[in-house]
């Protein structure tokens, strides 16, 4: 949400944020491959990336089974390297914080 008339930036960065969360959205692997969040973080990020921007949090966070956010043990971010396995929630967060 945005209060007032955005700036060309602030549409600019929305946009590639976009991009990156359908990015990860779309994203297909294999079933047999242990993919971990570390790996998908680079899908959300890359359009960011290309410009020199980058926020500073990770992209995504487990869900609790009282879905309590920043669960563990799974997540989406560089330091994520549980593999994801059936069953596993978690969220996309990572609309904040444009470096």
């Amino acid at each position: 949400m945005h209060y007032g008339t955005p700036k060309d930036y602030e549409k600019e960065m929305y946009t590639r944020v976009l991009l990156g969360n359908l990015s990860l959205e779309r994203t297909v692997f294999p079933d047999n491959k242990r993919i971990t969040g570390a790996m998908l973080d680079m899908y959300a990020r890359k359009y960011l990336w290309e410009v020199g921007k980058d926020y500073g949090h990770g992209t995504g966070h487990g869900v609790g089974h009282f879905l309590g956010v920043h669960e563990g043990p799974i997540g989406i971010a560089f330091n994520k390297i549980i593999p994801f396995e059936e069953g596993y929630v978690c969220s996309n967060g990572n609309c904040f914080n444009l470096l």
